[in-house]
């Protein structure tokens, strides 16, 4: 089996750490011997082109070198896109996708092409599809269905023709299949399959000594921590309200926040201005990662859109329970291993607060945590996987 990945989520020369969830399922999948090769699409585009994508907010392929992330090479696709591509984006994008795969590899060489993105990348695959005949499975991962649709309703069309028209349509959350429904989508060549945690890499730490090590408090104070992008979408907004709230309820307790974005400074100034002992570290290298988890009491997830969350499972296999919104995955992400707010923005803070404070006074058993994290370890979702592409290859 051999199969071409086109990924609309890569690592960034300016972060690699970029669609890291995306380079950790390939990695596993060369583990368990399944050969492929991996592309980004790489624009090529004139000034005037690039003027009028900025004014018509069309998508950017700016990446141009190869990069390599824990083993996984992504490799640049070019893509030739003039003025008047810009202008009719939504009907040009996909063939002028669908023609550059087609010079740029040899599509016989393969035996499956799977699109991970749903447009325009899957909606390039689907065309392929319908053209050679290449069994086809395209990914849907969050954004790309539950926003941007809704953003750019011009687009939905190219969506569902590449949910339509795959093989399989893999989703990595119930919530999300939902969603697409919603869209129109009939579903009936829909599969789900979620992520997976690296429960080798994430193992439970001594809570005293992960604190000792990161220059935290000892017990008995409590640290409750958010990870993630400081954006309104991850609901990073409302760090400061539902921090302030656990600390007039809860004490002895600390806040940890890792990760940056646009709110960052912000949310520093309300902390501040609330009086809260707040720790911010910025974003940290994923090694570091289990002694931050193992360290906290409680992580966080505010957020107003989602998929399926990763942290979440990274967390429960650190030790550490998670409460968060009822928002796409992150149900089926916390599962038994924490607690889930579905109250509106009004009463969100209080809601969350309430929830956190009740896991801090009465902690969930870690080796509980942990056994559910079992679950979800890369290796038996990546055969769930394979075996979904054998079943393809067996059905052509």
């Amino acid at each position: 089996m051999k199969i071409l990945f086109i990924t609309g989520l890569h690592p960034l020369a300016s972060n690699p750490m970029s669609g890291i969830f995306i380079t950790r399922r390939l990695k596993k999948l060369k583990e368990h011997g399944v050969d492929y090769d991996l592309y980004y699409f790489s624009e090529r585009i004139s000034p005037l082109a690039r003027l009028l994508k900025g004014t018509f907010k069309r998508p950017s392929f700016k990446e141009k070198k190869a990069i390599r992330v824990h083993g996984v090479q992504y490799s640049p696709l070019p893509v030739a896109m003039s003025a008047t591509d810009m202008v009719f984006y939504h009907k040009r994008i996909g063939p002028i996708l669908a023609n550059a795969i087609k010079k740029a590899v040899n599509l016989k060489a393969y035996d499956l092409l799977h699109a991970i993105w749903v447009y325009p990348h899957g909606y390039a695959a689907a065309l392929l599809k319908q053209e050679t005949g290449l069994p086809c499975v395209v990914s849907a991962h969050g954004s790309d269905i539950h926003t941007n649709p809704e953003k750019f309703p011009r687009s939905l069309p190219a969506v569902l023709f590449a949910l339509e028209n795959c093989d399989r349509a893999l989703f990595n959350n119930y919530k999300l299949l939902e969603k697409a429904r919603e869209l129109g989508y009939k579903g009936a060549n829909a599969t789900v399959i979620p992520n997976g945690v690296d429960t080798s890499v994430f193992m439970p730490l001594e809570k005293e000594s992960a604190r000792a090590g990161l220059g935290l408090a000892p017990p008995p104070v409590k640290y409750v921590g958010f990870v993630g992008n400081l954006k309104p979408v991850k609901g990073a907004d409302r760090l400061p309200e539902i921090f302030r709230e656990i600390a007039r309820q809860y004490e002895p307790v600390r806040f940890v926040v890792i990760g940056g974005g646009s709110l960052r400074r912000m949310i520093e100034q309300k902390c501040r201005s609330y009086n809260l002992a707040v720790q911010f570290t910025g974003t940290i290298a994923t090694e570091a990662m289990p002694a931050w988890m193992s360290a906290l009491d409680v992580l966080i997830l505010p957020s107003r859109k989602e998929g399926f969350p990763n942290v979440c499972l990274e967390a429960q296999a650190c030790g550490c329970p998670v409460v968060g919104s009822s928002a796409g995955g992150i149900p089926e992400a916390v599962g038994d291993g924490g607690d889930i707010v579905a109250g509106a923005e009004s009463n969100f803070a209080q809601e969350m607060s309430n929830k956190v404070i009740r896991l801090l006074e009465k902690p969930l058993p870690r080796e509980r945590l942990r056994e559910r994290a079992l679950q979800f370890d890369w290796d038996r979702i990546i055969l769930k996987q394979i075996k979904m592409y054998e079943e393809l290859l067996k059905e052509g």
